[in-house]
């Protein structure tokens, strides 16, 4: 039997980057999974299709896109994180879902490796790894 994601859970997560990893000082990222037809919707504006003048087709995809769109939306909660920027959320709607998600300017203060790590973490929220699609299989 399948199993729906969870979109209240989050998980608190210490970066790789933060020399502080495993102490108390450690910044800490709170992070959520986002809603499907959301998280469907980033992945399909990060593609790209052209057809040059001879007819071939191309596909190209925007991994960073994808990551920075991620973390605006995942990203819950920031703690013992050095930033002049305060760390703030705002509300817009996707279609028919409304959403809420860091703020621009907070994102354009984060560094793109930062931002890279937080959105494996988050896209793990939002997708069966092969064990649970198997396990729930049945």
């Amino acid at each position: 039997m399948l199993k729906a994601l969870d979109l209240s859970k989050t998980i608190s997560h210490e970066s790789e980057l933060d020399e502080a990893k495993g102490t108390e000082n450690a910044s800490r990222f709170t992070l959520g999974g986002i809603h499907s037809r959301v998280y469907m919707v980033i992945k399909d504006r990060a593609t790209k299709f052209a057809q040059d003048a001879t007819g071939d087709m191309s596909v190209s995809f925007s991994g960073n896109a994808v990551a920075y769109e991620l973390v605006k939306f995942g990203l819950r909660d920031v703690q013992n994180f050095e930033n002049n920027t305060p760390f703030k959320r705002e509300k817009i709607r996707i279609g028919n879902t409304d959403c809420e998600v860091v703020t621009d300017e907070y994102m354009a203060t984060l560094d793109p490796d930062l931002i890279r790590e937080l959105s494996e973490q988050i896209t793990k929220l939002c997708e069966f790894s092969k064990d649970e699609a198997k396990n729930s299989a049945g």
